[in-house]
Parts: structure tokens; C-alpha cells; sequence
């Protein structure tokens, strides 16, 4: 994400953007930690619903599991993040705005 900060007594006007958000980029990666997580659990189940499943073949399953967990968590944070970003972007836009608008009325 690219974020863009209005500077004090900068006029901002309708249209004027304060930030860009690759939000495409974060639900792609967010969409793909979540097959991965559903892969891994359907995989998990399998062995160990089969009586005949190999301990290792099983704790294999779960280290992946806890990796695509992992995965899954960290890509949740990070768009949470970018949007934390955006808002802090656009309140500190919509300060400087309310500023030149002000300073505009004295002139």
C-alpha cells in the first residue's frame, strides 16, 4: 500500500487522493492461505479418521496444518493492517482539510 499524507495548510479538494490500497493483493493472498488452511484440515481428518494412518504421515499433516495456520493469521494481520494505515491516512487528510478550509474563511 502507498499512502499519501496531506502536509499542514495543504488544500486538498474533492477528488484528491490521500491513499491507494492494493487491497486485490491482500485478498488474493488471504483467499489462498484459506484453501490451504481447508486443504490441510481435510487432510488432517482423513488420517486421522483411518485407523491404518502412519504417526509420522499424521504429525507431518499437523506441522503443515500449523504452518498454513500460521500463514493464514500473518495474512489476516496484514490486511487488518493496511486498513489500520488507510484510516489513519485519511483521518490526518480530513484534518488538513478542515485546516485549509478554515484558513480559506479567514482569507
Amino acid at each position: 500500500m502507498d499512502v499519501l499524507y496531506a502536509s499542514a495548510g495543504q488544500t486538498l479538494k474533492a477528488g484528491d487522493a490521500i491513499a491507494r490500497l492494493n487491497l486485490t493483493e491482500l485478498q488474493d493472498a488471504l483467499d489462498a492461505a484459506n484453501v490451504t488452511l481447508s486443504q490441510q484440515q481435510a487432510e488432517l481428518a482423513q488420517l486421522t479418521a483411518s485407523p491404518a494412518s502412519i504417526t509420522s504421515t499424521a504429525d507431518s499433516a499437523r506441522q503443515t496444518l500449523t504452518r498454513a495456520q500460521e500463514d493464514y493469521a500473518r495474512t489476516g494481520d496484514r490486511t487488518q493492517a493496511a486498513v489500520d494505515e488507510a484510516d489513519a491516512a485519511l483521518t490526518q487528510a480530513l484534518q488538513a482539510q478542515d485546516e485549509a478550509a478554515s484558513r480559506l474563511e479567514e482569507l
